[in-house]
C-alpha cells in the first residue's frame, strides 16, 4: 500500500461523488416512478 502518492486521490474522491449524485437522483426518481403506477 502506497501511501505517499495522493496525487490520483482528488479526480477519483470527485468521481466518485458524482456517481453518489447520479446514482441518489436516479433512485429518487425510480421511487417516485414506483409510487406514481402504484397510485394509478
Amino acid at each position: 500500500m502506497n501511501f505517499g502518492n495522493t496525487t490520483n486521490i482528488g479526480p477519483v474522491i470527485l468521481f466518485g461523488f458524482i456517481i453518489f449524485i447520479a446514482m441518489s437522483k436516479f433512485i429518487t426518481v425510480f421511487i417516485r416512478f414506483n409510487i406514481t403506477v402504484d397510485g394509478i
